[in-house]
């Protein structure tokens, strides 16, 4: 059994597709909103507050793995959720404009019967890469 930089561990006959670092502080495509949100980071980031996230998407379920450290240090939660492909409607990506359109970000979307639509912004991605990645996710849950 193999363990991924989040810490989860891989069952036999399980194949890592990919391990995405996720941006958990909400973000909406509202410039000022952002902005605010920001500000907000920023400020808990000062005072030693940090969440941390990844998504590990595989040949058999998608693991979402979240984690709060208050202080620098010390662990207040850590909530790791997994995912069967039979509970998801759909995979995609989405483009959305950071600073007005001029930058945009590319996102994996995920959604399902029993849950609201993921969005994970994926770091350095352009469009082709982005498209690349959703189709080895719908291929590798088997939709």
């Amino acid at each position: 059994m193999a363990a991924t930089k989040s810490g989860v561990v891989l069952q036999d006959g399980e194949q890592l597709i990919v391990e995405l670092e996720a941006e958990l502080w909400a973000t909406t495509s509202n410039f000022f909103l952002n902005m605010g949100l920001t500000i907000m980071k920023v400020i808990m980031k000062i005072l030693g507050t940090s969440m941390k996230g990844f998504v590990v998407v595989t040949n058999k379920r998608i693991i979402e793995v979240n984690t709060k450290k208050v202080c620098f240090v010390f662990t207040m939660s850590r909530e790791i959720k997994c995912i069967m492909p039979h509970c998801l409607l759909n995979v995609g990506y989405a483009r959305e404009g950071t600073l007005a359109c001029f930058c945009p970000v590319y996102c994996l979307v995920y959604g399902g019967h029993s849950m609201m639509p993921r969005r994970v912004r994926l770091k350095g991605f352009d469009e082709d890469q982005a498209a690349k990645l959703a189709g080895e996710v719908f291929n590798a849950i088997g939709k």
